[in-house]
């Protein structure tokens, strides 16, 4: 067999395409894109419920699906996670496709609110803070090729909330990634034991935590918080 022929990812029309063809298997792309899409549907079903909820918690200034942390001038000295991933956002569009940074990028660094991006704008924002950061792609491609759920954990903890123990601390979180504790700081794939809802044999990422609502995922009481 001949060398696979790699994808070349400045030819991609979107920051989601620009990393399914860094990292996926170049014959698998099209079939492993999805558990991407999988894995950004489990982050924002995460952070706020899909959308459903925002700003949830207003003393930490965050607010949209993936629950950005944003500029506000009662909090001057807050962080501005919104804005890095906008300037990582304006530095990959660059380099890809026409290397025109989309409009929505720059309208975005002046209205500074995460609530305003279409979906298709938060999907792609997330990406591309996640493409910008050292050490993300081995993990990224994990959750491409192998459908890994502790790599989809470890990727929301580690690169997204940026709060270590996050996911082993709350049983929510574990049932959305599809992770348990192991008692010893790790975490355990549950579509691997066969007594978790989320099981499915030798293979398969565990169903939605949508399919769930019943066991406490969604939670329908406003103005909680969620982890």
């Amino acid at each position: 067999m001949g060398k696979k022929k790699r994808l070349d990812p400045d030819k991609a029309t979107s920051i989601f395409e620009r990393i399914v063809r860094r990292l996926s298997d170049p014959d698998e792309a099209d079939y492993q894109s999805h558990n991407l899409l999988n894995h950004m549907g489990r982050v924002r079903f995460a952070e706020s419920e899909s959308g459903t909820v925002s700003d949830l918690s207003k003393e930490h200034y965050v607010k949209g699906q993936y629950q950005f942390k944003y500029f506000d001038e009662d909090n001057p000295e807050g962080q501005q996670a919104f804005r890095t991933a906008l300037n990582r956002a304006e530095k990959v569009y660059s380099k890809i496709g026409d290397n025109k940074v989309p409009g929505w990028v720059h309208e975005a660094m002046e209205h500074n609110d995460p609530d305003l991006l279409t979906n298709a704008q938060s999907d792609e924002l997330y990406l591309a803070n996640l493409d910008q950061i050292k050490g993300s792609d081995k993990y990224l491609k994990r959750i491409l090729q192998d459908n890994d759920p502790r790599a989809g954990a470890h990727v929301y903890e580690k690169y997204h909330h940026t709060t270590p123990g996050i996911v082993n601390s709350s049983p929510r979180l574990q049932g959305i990634f599809g992770v348990l504790d192991d008692g010893k700081g790790g975490l355990i794939d549950t579509y691997k034991i066969p007594e978790s809802p989320f099981y499915r044999g030798a293979g398969g990422y565990g169903r939605s935590a949508l399919e769930f609502n019943s066991g406490g995922f969604v939670r329908p009481n406003p103005g909680r918080k969620l982890i």
